[in-house]
């Protein structure tokens, strides 16, 4: 990778970029396009990039979200309990509008990889996925991230696709991606 006189690597400074222009789109509403399509960038645009604390910070603002977030941070122990570790997930649907106080249910696909020391249990994880979506109101999917990448790129664009869609009005639904990796450095020191 080329580095600048800094030492900083260009990969870093684009992320530090996208950091920053996200950092001013979670103090408000979030919207798919809210400067247009013609000018949207990734930098403004939907899918928004949150690390799970500022997900659960900025949508957790009612007991029903409360209630729905803590499910899903359940979710997400279960499954490093049975040999995935979650990188990161999709979501859509009610929870991202704000003025939703009481969304019905909580859509999220959450990828993984396997577990270096043990081995995910397809099985298990299938189980986990029916009951959680069954019994804590999390429309739920959990899908592998180690696989082919064209299989997890098409992954990938089938729910940002799926979770941008309005069932009750026309237009395009904002999707937010949820970052689990807290120990990769995400603002990088100049």
């Amino acid at each position: 990778m080329r580095k600048n006189r800094r030492g900083d690597c260009a990969v870093c400074r684009s992320v530090s970029r996208l950091q920053a222009a996200l950092s001013s789109t979670r103090a408000m509403h979030i919207e798919a396009f809210p400067n247009g399509i013609a000018a949207s960038t990734p930098l403004n645009a939907t899918p928004y990039v949150f690390t799970q604390a500022e997900f659960l910070q900025h949508f957790g603002f009612s007991p029903a979200r409360q209630n729905l977030l803590a499910a899903f941070t359940t979710t997400l122990q279960l499954v490093g309990d049975n040999g995935a570790v979650p990188l990161f997930a999709i979501v859509g649907g009610s929870i991202l509008d704000d003025a939703r106080q009481d969304p019905r249910d909580l859509d999220v696909a959450i990828f993984y990889r396997a577990s270096l020391e043990r081995p995910p249990d397809a099985a298990r994880l299938q189980s986990l996925c029916h009951s959680v979506s069954r019994e804590r109101k999390l429309d739920l999917r959990l899908l592998p991230f180690d696989g082919p990448a064209a299989m997890t790129a098409k992954l990938i664009g089938f729910f940002t696709i799926l979770y941008s869609q309005r069932r009750s009005e026309a237009g395009v639904a904002p999707v937010a991606i949820v970052d689990l990796c807290p120990s990769v450095q995400r603002n990088p020191t100049t």
